[in-house]
């Protein structure tokens, strides 16, 4: 017979979830002798219970109860719905439009929602043949135009001969004084020419050169003043030569600000920028002769070694990736609202720019800030000649005068409340800098930017019309700052 003595104690179930169970002593209903009937014993164990003595108890009985796992709720799926185009309205749909709008059929979607403007780009791809180097390349679109067919072998590198001969001609030109007074111009050409350090060598060319010409005067010679003979020589060019005639002169204003968020930030004009515009300069570039050798068609070029294998080069900048990308973008875009039906090929000005601090002239400290222009459509090999013109001059920066200096910093003192020697320093290298981009928002004007938008028509020396697309590629620069 069972002991009576026995407890249920239920163990945690799934989840973790546990109710006690009543012992005997405790609950009210049927007793556990009757619960554990329900177990069978083995035969062995009731007959030898009858006669065995008394053991130790039994261990209690621990009956595990498994409770219902629920099942998770069934997951509903939202179908995919269509971005709509960037030009429908923003307004909200109706709640009475909801249940309507939550399924709308597919032929419905496209047509309220399907894309209104479809570009089609067709590649007509070329592929030349390699040449003795290996060398080919891979055209996205057939160009109308191999600028490579016509160029001499007398346009990539010059020959010996016709360096002597420009050399020998520079040579025979007759003396220019750079002074009225021939004394003046002998002294100051001697100072800045030759050693920095005048050695025996340097004083008998101040004899043979200086001292031995016919037109040397003594009597001059005992009022030279180095430096203000520099200033009249720096005065005597600006006013003789042509160069800046073809030039704009404007002034920069600046905006400084006082260094007291009591007193307001004041406007100085910074006079003596000289500028042309750069929708000209492009125009100009590709009138030139050189504009024979332009490459308005971009193309990869490729190297095929002996063993079949191919490798990529790079080598210009229309055979570069952003040469690509840059004249794919421009064939798609819009024509001016003047020319909606232009059918003009679209091609890129690709524009390299270079600024940096030069001298105005050989002589005195007159000096401006050039910012120089060639297109990158041309080779290299031919761009980077000295004497082909490739390189227009876009503006010259001119330097803080000492009379706007002294006024600004003037006006500073009195305005800042920081008195510092430091603080004075920093706000001219903030004119320093504002100038710089005071500049550059005079050059990019609304002729630029409509060019920039919708590219300029200008007929090119194949006789052919073309629409050009000014795109900045490169610009090495400095800030003047110091």
């Amino acid at each position: 017979m069972m002991d009576t003595n026995m407890s249920l104690v239920e163990e945690p179930g799934f989840g973790g979830c546990s109710e006690p169970i009543p012992t005997e002593a405790s609950q009210s209903g049927p007793p556990l002798s009757d619960l554990a009937r329900d177990y069978e014993q083995p035969p062995s164990v009731a007959t030898t219970t009858a006669t065995a003595p008394p053991g130790p108890p039994l261990p209690s009985l621990r009956i595990r109860i498994r409770r219902p796992v629920p099942r998770p709720a069934e997951v509903c799926d939202d179908l995919p719905e269509l971005i709509p185009p960037l030009d429908d309205s923003d307004s909200e749909p109706d709640s009475d439009d909801d249940e309507a709008a939550a399924g709308p059929q597919l032929d419905t979607v496209q047509q309220s929602r399907g894309p209104r403007r479809l570009i089609l780009t067709l590649y007509d791809r070329l592929t030349t043949i390699a040449n003795s180097f290996g060398l080919f390349r891979q055209y996205l679109h057939r160009p109308t135009f191999d600028p490579d067919r016509f160029v001499p072998q007398d346009d990539l590198a010059k020959s010996l001969a016709q360096h002597f001969d420009a050399d020998h001609d520079s040579q025979d030109s007759g003396p220019a004084y750079l002074h009225d007074n021939p004394t003046f111009s002998l002294l100051s050409e001697w100072q800045i020419t030759g050693s920095n350090e005048k050695s025996n060598k340097e004083m008998d060319r101040l004899v043979t050169d200086v001292f031995a010409d016919p037109n040397f005067n003594l009597e001059d010679a005992r009022r030279f003043k180095a430096q203000r003979v520099a200033s009249e020589i720096d005065k005597n060019e600006a006013t003789t030569s042509s160069f800046f005639n073809k030039f704009s002169e404007s002034s920069v204003p600046i905006e400084v600000p006082s260094g007291n968020p009591d007193i307001p930030s004041r406007t100085f004009q910074i006079p003596g920028l000289h500028f042309r515009p750069l929708t000209s300069l492009i125009k100009a570039a590709f009138a030139h002769p050189l504009a024979a050798q332009f490459h308005f068609s971009p193309f990869k070029l490729f190297h095929r070694a002996p063993d079949g294998k191919e490798q990529r080069v790079f080598c210009e900048i229309y055979d570069s990736d952003v040469f690509i990308q840059e004249s794919n973008e421009v064939k798609k875009a819009r024509n001016p609202p003047d020319d909606p039906d232009c059918r003009r090929e679209k091609v890129v000005a690709a524009m390299m720019l270079w600024s940096d601090s030069t001298h105005l002239a050989d002589f005195g400290t007159a000096k401006l800030w050039p910012i120089y222009m060639a297109l990158g459509n041309l080779s290299k090999y031919v761009r980077a000649l000295p004497d082909v013109g490739a390189f227009q001059h876009v503006a010259y920066i001119p330097s803080i005068p000492d009379s706007v200096k002294t006024e600004l910093l003037d006006w500073y003192k009195r305005s800042s409340k920081s008195k510092s020697k430091t603080a004075q320093q920093d706000i001219m290298t903030h004119c320093r800098r504002e100038l710089m981009h005071a500049v550059w928002r005079m050059l990019l004007d609304d002729e630029f930017m409509h060019a920039y938008q919708y590219g300029i028509v200008i007929k090119c020396l194949d006789g052919v019309e073309r629409r050009v697309f000014p795109r900045f590629f490169t610009y090495a620069a400095d800030y003047p700052e110091k």
